[in-house]
């Protein structure tokens, strides 16, 4: 082994333990929230029905419910058919997962055996960015472009959720890795090899099973793929007719043909009140302008994120300000190196580049039909950049990778410079993200568990409304943490449905039974939907109890909830 070859295996390595130190930092320590209570509730083996909904349970039976219960991959996927909007292949790796590793795990045990194998898929992305970086340009590229994702802040954040994110991207960076090779096969030979195609096959009907905006994924490819056949003719190289190439590439409809078992459910998915969360979008010039602004914000999440939505002025606003200047420079940079790799003289390099930069404008281009054409802006939700995430963490290595002036000595000098910038500003950020001061749990459920628990010493009621499982969900993340302050038994939950509106709340709250309503407890009432205009001035508890709406303390954290005090019985 050669001495260059033996450093980029030696730092290759540095790079996946750092990956790995990061992704494990804190694993456990962050709240679930809702979407990721029903990846695990889901996992676990368990279903909706398994939940007391519809009835009062103190807040001691919740750690019954994160119990694994060995039911397989068809009953896992049947249940996320029923009750998620989401393909099934991660929830059937994570229940073979969870039961593998300790099925009678603690609660605390789960969590973390929950967490660790999105972990651990991130892992196996960052070193999955080197083989990519490496078949595509170089392996000085491959190395850069796997330390950037091992540090990027984006990266480190979907690792540490137990969701699929991680997964798609390992299978988004598999799929390009045999993409470009299918790309370099036809260049140089003509034809595709077997095992290539075969590959890109797998892993591209793998993403399918595992998130619906592999779709998006896949159309991109093929998208991209043919504006590099047309970038050949228009260039007048030597390339094959449009018939061979579609002769060579039909393999390309194989994906979708193995993803129809499973389209009837994606269409029912499709139409799904749970899908409903993403905001209607309104013809205003406002909200022409937002997607566009959000679209920006995500690319400069991917490389950095610092505390800006703490309520420390002195906080937020020197981070804003480095991020903005940060972001500023480094996209100026990137404007400025990219042209040279299109006009590299290397061809590999340069077909590389008309892929990847087809591959990611074509996924923009997709957002912006969904935004605009249909109505769903999909950029609210920063994690959905994940589909061409790993693009964009390549062609920034890759620029770096070639000097601006490479006549110049100094231009090796600032490329340096710049790649250790971005490293370290990536690596401050992701410590930012595993210790909670970026990237904070959606609707924050510690802080709404800290207002449920105003007054510990008191007797406790929290009713959650819910119109459909998201919500649920939803709750369950506020009622875990509030387990951790009130492990009494004078603490109590409930989940009622109102599908047909809050009246059916208070009836069933009037109806309460007597032994709980005694105590004289404080009521919360956690009400999606509701106003706070339209909270009742006061509600009846069991069939003699009065409790009043308590005006200091209504709260909304994307949902209000309203506390109540409970008077004694006058009997």
């Amino acid at each position: 082994m050669t001495k260059p070859r033996q450093q980029h295996v030696l730092l290759l390595g540095l790079v996946v333990i750092l990956s790995l130190l990061l992704r494990l930092t804190e694993l456990a320590k962050k709240p679930l929230w809702g979407d990721e209570i029903l990846t695990v509730i889901f996992s676990l083996g368990h279903s909706f029905n398994h939940l007391p909904l519809g009835e009062v349970f103190p807040l001691d039976f919740l750690p019954g419910i994160f119990t694994f219960t060995p039911k397989g991959c068809a009953f896992v996927a049947e249940t996320v058919s029923r009750e998620s909007t989401h393909p099934p292949l991660f929830f059937c790796l994570l229940h073979a997962w969870l039961g593998g590793i300790k099925p009678n795990a603690s609660f605390e045990e789960t969590v973390w055996q929950a967490r660790f194998l999105p972990a651990l898929f991130g892992v196996a992305a960052t070193f999955s960015m080197y083989c990519l970086g490496r078949i595509a340009f170089s392996a000085t590229t491959g190395l850069m472009a796997s330390a950037f994702m091992a540090v990027s802040p984006f990266a480190v954040y979907l690792s540490q959720e137990t969701r699929h994110y991680t997964l798609a991207i390992l299978l988004i960076i598999l799929s390009l890795i045999k993409l470009i090779s299918m790309q370099q096969d036809y260049s140089r030979l003509g034809k595709i090899k077997p095992e290539n195609w075969l590959a890109w096959v797998v892993f591209t009907t793998l993403g399918f099973y595992t998130h619906y905006f592999f779709i998006l994924v896949y159309l991109s490819q093929i998208g991209a793929l043919l504006f590099w056949f047309f970038w050949q003719y228009w260039q007048r190289q030597k390339v094959k007719c449009l018939l061979s190439w579609i002769r060579h590439f039909y393999i390309c409809v194989l994906p979708p043909i193995l993803f129809s078992p499973w389209l009837s459910v994606l269409l029912q998915h499709s139409t799904r009140p749970e899908t409903e969360w993403f905001k209607p979008f309104e013809p205003t010039l406002l909200n022409y302008i937002i997607p566009l602004y959000q679209i920006l914000i995500g690319w400069v999440l991917m490389v950095i994120a610092l505390p800006v939505e703490t309520p420390y002025l002195w906080l937020t606003i020197p981070s804003a300000l480095l991020m903005l200047i940060f972001a500023f420079f480094l996209g100026r940079d990137v404007w400025q190196r990219l042209p040279q790799l299109f006009s590299n003289r290397n061809l590999v390099y340069q077909q590389s580049t008309i892929i990847f930069c087809g591959f990611i404008v074509l996924n923009l281009v997709q957002f912006l039909l969904i935004i605009y054409l249909l109505g769903k802006d999909i950029t609210s939700a920063i994690r959905y950049h994940f589909v061409y995430y790993p693009a964009i963490c390549l062609l920034l290595a890759a620029c770096f990778t070639f000097p601006k002036n490479p006549r110049q000595d100094k231009g090796k000098e600032g490329i340096k410079l710049s790649y250790l910038t971005v490293f370290l500003m990536g690596l401050l950020s992701s410590l930012c993200v595993v210790y909670g001061l970026v990237f904070e749990k959606p609707y924050k459920p510690e802080l709404v568990a800290g207002n449920l628990n105003l007054e510990a010493e008191k007797p406790l009621i929290v009713v959650s409304g819910y119109s459909k499982y998201q919500e649920i969900a939803l709750g369950l993340g506020f009622a875990l943490e509030l387990y951790k302050r009130r492990q009494s038994s004078s603490t109590f939950w409930s989940f009622v449905n109102t599908k047909n509106g809050y009246h059916t709340v208070w009836q069933f709250l009037s109806n309460l039974d007597n032994s709980v309503a005694k105590k004289s407890p404080n009521l919360w009432l956690i009400a999606p939907g509701l106003r706070r205009q339209d909270f009742p001035p006061s509600l009846s508890l069991s069939s003699s109890n009065i409790c009043l709406i308590d005006t200091h303390h209504h709260y909304r954290i994307g949902i209000p909830y309203q506390l109540y005090r409970c008077l004694p019985s006058s009997k």
